[in-house]
């Protein structure tokens, strides 16, 4: 699930991060607009834009990801210990 921010200008802060169908809700516009919009850029009613901020890491999706962070995590926990030659050991993320 991705989050996304609402914002008047495209420099500014957002207050909070909303999913796709509450800012539906909020802009009175479609999913599928909004979809469009975040993805181009574009002004919504004139006035808003919408950006993503956020996005879920998925087991399946994001794999290889979680396996070299947990890789690095590793690295530099043996090496804050002093054990850095020392080789990591493969975690096995199903």
């Amino acid at each position: 699930m991705t989050l996304y921010e609402i914002t008047e200008n495209i420099t500014e802060e957002p207050e909070e991060a909303v999913t796709i169908k509450e800012a539906s809700k909020r802009l009175n516009r479609t999913v599928g607009s909004l979809y469009g919009a975040a993805a181009e850029g574009r002004l919504i009613n004139g006035r808003y834009y919408l950006r993503a901020a956020d996005r879920t890491l998925s087991r399946n999706k994001d794999r290889n990801l979680l396996l070299e962070y947990d890789l690095v995590r590793q690295q530099l926990l043996k090496r804050r210990n002093g054990n850095a030659d020392q080789k990591p050991r493969q975690n096995n993320i199903n």
